[in-house]
C-alpha cells in the first residue's frame, strides 16, 4: 500500500495508532499528539530495509504489489541447495550484504533489490544534487571525506600496524641488515596503496590509533 498525501498516511495512522510509516525515500511518519511527525532514515540501514521487506511480505499476502517477486524469491529460497536467511543480519548494512551474497553468485533479497532501485531513483530525481555515496552512506563530514576514504584511511593504518609488528620480530618484507625505522615502513603503505597523504601524517594518524586502543 503506498501512501502518497501526508492526508492519507495521517489517515492510515490514525487507524493504526502503534505503527509507523515509511515512504520509499526513507520518511519515518509517526503520530504525536494527533499530529505527523517526519524523521528521515539513512537508506542503508537494516531499520530502512527491514520495513520494506515487512511491506513486501503483507502486500504479497494480499496479492497486490510484490507478489511476483515474492513468489520467484520462495521458489528460490525453498530449493534443497539454496537457503537464505532472510533475517541474517550478519552484514553490517544492506549494501554489504548485496555485495556479499554477489561474490557468492547468490540470488539477493528481494527487499534488497528493492533498495538499490529505491537509491539509484532517488539519485536520478535529485539530478546532481545528491551524489550515489551521499544517499547511500550519508553526507561527507568536513575533515573525515567520504566513506572510500575513510575505509582506506583504516586499512592503511591496519596494514602499517602489521609491518611494524613483523619487523619487530625480524620478518620484514624487505631484506635488511638492520631493522627498518617506522616511518620508512609508512612510506612503503603509502607508495603501496598510493595514498593521498605524506608518510609523516599516516604515522601520526597510526600512533594515535596504537594509544587509544
Amino acid at each position: 500500500m503506498t501512501l502518497d498525501t501526508p492526508e492519507k498516511i495521517k489517515a492510515f495512522l490514525l487507524q493504526n495508532p502503534k505503527s509507523t510509516y515509511i515512504n520509499e525515500y526513507g520518511e519515518e511518519y509517526t503520530l504525536k499528539n494527533d499530529e505527523l511527525t517526519i524523521k528521515s532514515l539513512p537508506y542503508n540501514s537494516w531499520e530502512y530495509v527491514d520495513n520494506i521487506r515487512d511491506r513486501m511480505i503483507k502486500e504479497a499476502n494480499e496479492n497486490t504489489d510484490y507478489f511476483d517477486m515474492e513468489c520467484v524469491w520462495n521458489r528460490i529460497n525453498d530449493s534443497d541447495d539454496y537457503q537464505l536467511d532472510r533475517l541474517d543480519r550478519s552484514a553490517k548494512t544492506p549494501l554489504q550484504d548485496f555485495i556479499y551474497t554477489s561474490e557468492f553468485e547468490m540470488y539477493p533479497k528481494p527487499e534488497i533489490i528493492i533498495f538499490l532501485y529505491n537509491c539509484f531513483n532517488r539519485y536520478f530525481y535529485m539530478k546532481g544534487e545528491e551524489s550515489l555515496e551521499d544517499i547511500f552512506f550519508g553526507k561527507s563530514q568536513k575533515g573525515i571525506g567520504n566513506n572510500s576514504a575513510q575505509k582506506s584511511r583504516k586499512e592503511a593504518i591496519v596494514f602499517l600496524s602489521q609491518l611494524i609488528a613483523l619487523e619487530s620480530v625480524g620478518m620484514g618484507f624487505v631484506k635488511s641488515d638492520k631493522k627498518r625505522t617506522e616511518l620508512e615502513l609508512a612510506e612503503d603503505v603509502v607508495e603501496n596503496m598510493k595514498l593521498q597523504i605524506d608518510p609523516e601524517s599516516l604515522l601520526r594518524k597510526y600512533r594515535r590509533y596504537i594509544k587509544g586502543k
